[in-house]
């Protein structure tokens, strides 16, 4: 359901850093998956609704991460991660908080 993409990193970046991250992922050819907008506002579909309602469950599994802010829109999310400042291993760092959201919502 996603497209996979390269990222550029700086050389210090450790991906769990106590800041703010703003994260955007499409959908795979970046399908209109997740709903229409009508009127101004986002009109979810069943595959959006599951994609918001995925967005809420990170923190239940990553309880060292904070929602600030998230928008599901017809091909892409954005959500802006607070992490509390754990320090890195394989099982907190940002790529897998990603990776486990893109399997939870693709897997429904």
């Amino acid at each position: 359901m996603y497209k996979r993409q390269n990222t550029i990193h700086r050389s210090n970046y450790d991906g769990v850093s106590a800041m703010p991250y703003h994260i955007t992922i499409n959908t795979f050819q970046r399908m209109l998956l997740f709903g229409t907008i009508r009127d101004t506002k986002m009109q979810c579909s069943d595959y959006g609704q599951i994609a918001d309602a995925c967005i809420e469950e990170i923190p239940l599994h990553f309880p060292f991460i904070h929602i600030d802010t998230k928008m599901v829109m017809p091909n892409h999310c954005h959500i802006l991660l607070i992490n509390n400042g754990i320090p890195a291993d394989s099982r907190s760092s940002l790529g897998s908080i990603i990776g486990a959201y893109k399997s939870s919502v693709s897997r429904i």
